[in-house]
């Protein structure tokens, strides 16, 4: 903003003209339950993402296609009894699927599987063994040698394979979160270029 910009315009037409120039656009209050940002964040990261809380409702009717009993009879959703009885077994399931349960269970799914375990102290006492230790051992130990070798080399490879897995994994994450931050970005100055 200019400083005493009475003193630059002549008349109040071109003084309220530029205020209004220079106000910021009015912004409404982010919801965040609904951003596009956050839908495609949850999305980038495999989160699942209930489109009903989202997406406004739809003014079309539901389908309500007939259920068979066991028994054969046809039996649809839209007897009230049947929907009562629904609703409060849902209710009941919701409210034992508390908060912290739906967190827990979504960090139990999203947490990795633990590396492959590895004798670190093994893996050092065979690279530790010397030509004149080798020299010394009979033909059944170095038999036995050579397999626990070839024992830790494929314990070994499972461990680096699992860890280049991961890393693969963490640098998908970072794109996929720099992406949207990238998208945020752009949105927010289309919407900046579209106000002005």
């Amino acid at each position: 903003s200019i400083p005493n910009s009475s003193a630059i315009f002549g008349t109040d037409r071109s003084l309220s003209l530029w205020s209004q120039l220079v106000a910021p656009p009015p912004l409404q209050p982010q919801n965040w339950v609904k951003s596009r940002i956050r839908r495609l964040f949850l999305v980038s990261l495999g989160v699942p993402v209930d489109l009903d809380e989202i997406l406004p409702a739809s003014k079309q009717k539901k389908l309500v296609l007939p259920s068979i009993n066991p028994d054969g009879s046809y039996s649809t959703s839209s007897d009230p009894h049947r929907r009562s009885q629904s609703q409060s077994r849902k209710a009941g399931q919701d409210r034992n699927d508390s908060p912290s349960t739906t967190s827990r269970n979504r960090t139990r799914r999203r947490e990795p599987s633990p590396p492959p375990e590895l004798d670190l102290s093994a893996v050092r006492r065979l690279c530790l063994t010397t030509d004149a230790a080798l020299n010394g051992l009979t033909d059944e130990e170095l038999k036995s040698h050579v397999q626990e070798l070839e024992r830790v080399t494929q314990r070994a490879s499972m461990v680096l394979e699992y860890w280049l897995k991961r890393l693969d994994g963490l640098v998908s994450e970072k794109e996929a979160f720099e992406g949207v931050i990238e998208n945020l970005v752009i949105e927010k100055y289309e919407k900046r270029i579209t106000s002005c």
